[in-house]
């Protein structure tokens, strides 16, 4: 069994231009916490693998997407992905 944190630092180091906006690869990078989970059971022939990543379901948008600094590239990040898995080993 594991659980994982994932911590993105934030960055605000420039100004915005004179209508209020930031040029394009200077916008502001908000920080992200994620947790994820991942566990695995091995029963006779089988393998069952469970992973959630984005655990607590936080609604953020990627480093990527906020870099970038236009209005029309905002995207959310992937929420809450559960994962299952099973393998018969034969």
């Amino acid at each position: 069994m594991q659980l994982h944190y994932v911590h993105t630092g934030d960055r605000n180091r420039f100004n915005t231009t004179d209508k209020g906006k930031y040029n394009e690869g200077e916008g502001k990078v908000s920080s992200i916490n994620l947790l994820n989970f991942s566990t695995r059971i091995s029963l006779k022939d089988w393998e069952l693998n469970l992973g959630i990543s984005n655990l607590l379901n936080n609604t953020y948008y990627t480093p990527a997407s906020m870099l970038m600094a236009r209005d029309a590239e905002y995207a959310h990040a992937d929420g809450r992905k559960i994962t299952l898995t099973a393998t018969f080993k034969y």
